[in-house]
């Protein structure tokens, strides 16, 4: 009986030890995974510390839904928030990620089919946002490098992106849709893959507004770009690049002053294969083409 006892004893202070070891993820009544700054410090938010080591970033490891209920504060150099799983969604739930500074990433998605959505994450030199195959949508990016980075067949929609010292929204292959981007080095940069930019409004950044290569450009307000440099390309409201592989619809836009061109090509070649129509084109500095003029136009309004 003596032994059983001392056996019973020594099973329960392995449980009390692995119990340290690997904490079980705090869920809400519905389920969802809760985080803070509290949890973040304790590690184990998906339930191991091999995992998820105490402290900052929080390491996301397995499928499924994360909540955030409070603000998480990122010392310097050090990434908020790494998902590892695919098919997670992260609700900031209102909250921010602030950042300390250094290079590292606020939120940074690898896997494929994640989402997160409502909140603010700021002050990240490196990357505010970075994901694959990702919806972002209802998000705050401000004083980042680079405020959003987005790999194939990612959407980002509704988010205010401002305050970055390089580009607002770095996208490949993506759909941007209802997005504000303002007061960054650079608006929107889509020079990978096939890229539709929808209703958005890219004012105040202090080079080109957007910079595509193939796509389309629609329903936008493209204004006040341009302000650092004389350079009508690179001040422009839209530069379009590419060469050959260039291939742009531009439709339905308020494209106006801009330091620059309201739409720059980079050659006859890429103005060719440009086609717009029903936009208004008034008030930049540079004129409303430069680099060449679209053969396939109707419908726009051309003012100088």
């Amino acid at each position: 009986m003596h032994q059983r006892t001392l056996l019973i004893a020594a099973l329960g202070a392995a449980l009390f030890v692995l119990g340290a070891v690997a904490p079980r993820p705090v869920r809400a009544v519905d389920g969802v995974i809760e985080i803070n700054q509290a949890k973040a410090m304790a590690g184990g938010v998906t339930g191991s510390l091999t995992d998820d080591p105490p402290g900052f970033p929080v390491t996301i490891t397995k499928s499924g839904s994360y909540r955030l209920t409070g603000n998480l504060t990122v010392p310097s150099d050090t990434g908020g928030i790494i998902v590892a799983a695919e098919h997670v969604e992260v609700d900031l739930n209102g909250f921010t990620i602030s950042g300390g500074g250094g290079s590292a990433t606020g939120v940074n998605i690898s896997p494929l089919f994640c989402r997160i959505r409502n909140g603010e994450v700021t002050g990240f030199a490196g990357l505010g946002i970075a994901g694959n195959s990702t919806s972002i949508e209802d998000v705050r990016v401000t004083r980042c490098g680079t405020g959003i980075t987005t790999g194939f067949r990612s959407s980002v929609r509704r988010c205010l992106v401002s305050g970055s010292t390089g580009t607002g929204i770095s996208a490949a292959d993506s759909h941007i849709e209802g997005c504000t981007i303002a007061d960054n080095v650079r608006g929107i940069v889509a020079t990978l893959g096939v890229n539709r930019l929808t209703d958005n409004i890219v004012t105040g950044n202090r080079r080109q507004g957007i910079a595509i290569t193939r796509g389309l450009v629609a329903g936008s307000v493209v204004s006040g770009n341009g302000a650092d440099g004389t350079d009508p390309a690179s001040t422009s409201g839209i530069n379009i690049s590419g060469g050959t592989t260039a291939s742009c619809a531009i439709i339905g836009n308020v494209i106006q002053g801009n330091s620059g061109a309201g739409i720059a090509f980079t050659s006859g070649a890429v103005a060719a294969s440009t086609g717009l129509s029903d936009n208004v084109i008034t008030a930049n500095g540079g004129g409303a083409f430069f680099g060449g003029t679209p053969t396939s136009m109707g419908g726009n309004v051309d003012q100088p």
